[in-house]
């Protein structure tokens, strides 16, 4: 689970609407800062950042805001990472895209340009002028399938889209057509993107509403002596007030499941003022099936564990009724210790799921384990820099004999081990802790760093390669601002880059090395 400060911008979208969007790199807009003084700058040739392939599928959105100078003859020198909302993940991308931009300077004789800033957004939302309903294709309603389809396209100078085209699908054959059908009535602001730009589009087929609160449906007692099973989808609206509003049930295996269906749709709950038409979603009634989660609230970050910014995790266990509802709920590890408890108890206390049945019968099912990880997490970027709230729920119920704590190891004490072991040592060390089940956190690319020393806080910039298999090679600060750099602590940033760790770029589908990349990092001293 996870609960932030950009938890309240991410909407939960349905079919019959606008579905969540992915393309390939950021926005063409992606805002462009200038020093105060100087010539104004105009782009020529801004092409966009790719979106990585591998990421398609679970389509994370963020910013990288980059900081770099501009030539007389208006190309970009010293592209450096000055912030990233996904530290690790779309740097590479970033970098390798303003390298690419030219600029024409307006305003007077040409001139060395120093400090320029550009913040790339890569997002799931291509945020056309008019949102697009897609029809859900009927095969796929009658087999209940779930997928995804990405398009490729071209925006005319009109904002008309040109020559789609599908280049990947998940499951093939059900979602294709609808896809490139939505994608042709698309509109954009003209002149929004270039002619020659291609933009990638996702749209997500669902029958998940995610409802924020849910009932588990009914089993009716005539399919049960039929010895019936099948599924219903229902379509229905959200009001303002996160109620379920006009249910009609577009496709049934039965009559008979119907109405059971119906009921329980009826008194889910969503969130409030974020209406929405067209939702579906799916009841299965089968005679034999597991229980599945239908909500989870977000637990409470406790006040003081936050302002002292401790972490932890909590490991619950509890009952799940014939109804779906949780009870019996009772902690059986918990670090630190009585820290978190409270709060993962009455979160877990208000879980919901679809019972577990059994020849048509809804039975108990007792000794349901879940881990709720409570963890901080940084925000950054120009906009909002206030640290964020993450809960984790990362373990699905583990009731069936699968593991459930994973051993760690300290970061600092693994990278340790590594620092004097050669490449393929090191890989075959981490292979090895990896067949163990043993969870190594790789430290990822950061933009404060706290140091133990008296001197004043500042910032440098570090130079460095990225390997094909995204580390970091040849770390070297080759600025410094605001401070003076004694050698123990150069020697300490130097170490620290050098467990940054990235998602390689990837060109053609081959990963491929970065040579120069730049980051920015805020040092921040203290004595203890």
């Amino acid at each position: 689970m996870r609960t932030d400060k950009s938890k309240q911008n991410q909407l939960h979208v349905f079919i019959f609407f606008l579905t969540t969007a992915l393309f390939c790199g950021a926005l063409a807009h992606a805002a462009t800062t200038v020093p105060s003084e100087g010539n104004l700058l105009k782009e020529i040739d801004a092409p966009l950042p790719e979106y990585p392939k591998d990421e398609w599928e679970e389509n994370p959105e963020g910013t990288v805001t980059l900081m770099f100078d501009v030539t007389e003859e208006g190309n970009v020198e010293n592209a450096c990472v000055v912030s990233s909302s996904l530290p690790g993940k779309f740097e590479l991308y970033a970098v390798q895209a303003i390298r690419g931009h030219r600029y024409e300077q307006l305003g007077g004789p040409s001139q060395y340009m120093s400090g320029v800033k550009k913040r790339f957004s890569f997002t799931l939302n291509s945020s056309p002028t008019v949102p697009v309903n897609i029809e859900y294709p009927q095969i796929a309603l009658e087999q209940g399938a779930e997928g995804f389809v990405i398009v490729q396209f071209g925006v005319t100078e009109t904002g008309t889209v040109q020559d789609q085209v599908v280049v990947d699908a998940e499951p093939s054959g059900f979602f294709e057509a609808a896809a490139l059908e939505a994608a042709s009535k698309m509109k954009f602001e003209p002149k929004r993107f270039n002619p020659d730009d291609k933009i990638l589009h996702k749209f997500t087929f669902s029958l998940d509403s995610k409802p924020r609160t849910a009932v588990g449906v009914e089993y009716p007692t005539e399919a049960r002596e039929l010895l019936l099973h099948g599924h219903v989808i229902v379509q229905f609206d959200i009001n303002e007030n996160g109620e379920v509003e006009n249910p009609e049930a577009i496709y049934s295996d039965a009559g008979i499941f119907e109405i059971s269906a119906l009921a329980a749709v009826s008194e889910f709950r969503f969130d409030p003022n974020n209406p929405l038409n067209g939702v579906l979603h799916k009841f299965e009634f089968n005679f034999n099936q597991e229980r599945q989660p239908l909500s989870k609230v977000e637990p409470e970050y406790p006040e003081k564990a936050l302002k002292e910014n401790i972490e932890g995790y909590v490991l619950v266990e509890f009952d799940v009724d014939t109804t779906g509802s949780v009870d019996n709920v009772s902690v059986i590890e918990s670090d630190p210790p009585d820290v978190f408890d409270k709060s993962a108890v009455s979160a877990a206390r208000q879980f919901k799921y679809t019972p577990k049945y059994v020849n048509g019968q809804p039975v108990r099912v007792e000794g349901v384990i879940n881990r709720i990880f409570y963890e901080i997490e940084g925000v950054e970027g120009e906009e909002d820099n206030d640290p964020g709230r993450e809960l984790r729920d990362n373990s699905p119920d583990v009731d069936e004999g699968l593991p459930i704590i994973m051993p760690r190891i300290d970061p600092t004490e693994f990278f340790e081990q590594l620092r004097d072991v050669s490449p393929a040592q090191r890989k075959q060390m981490i292979d090895d802790l990896m067949s163990q089940g043993t969870v190594v956190r790789i430290r990822k690319p950061t933009h404060t760093l706290s140091i133990q020393g008296k001197q004043a806080d500042g910032m440098v910039i570090v130079e460095f390669d990225v390997s094909e298999e995204g580390a970091v090679e040849h770390p070297n600060i080759v600025e410094v601002e605001g401070t003076v750099l004694s050698q123990d602590v150069t020697q300490r940033i130097v170490e620290e880059v050098g467990y940054y760790r990235y998602e390689p770029l990837v060109i053609d589908d081959t990963p491929a090395r970065t040579e120069g990349v730049r980051h920015q990092i805020n040092l921040r001293f203290h004595e203890d």
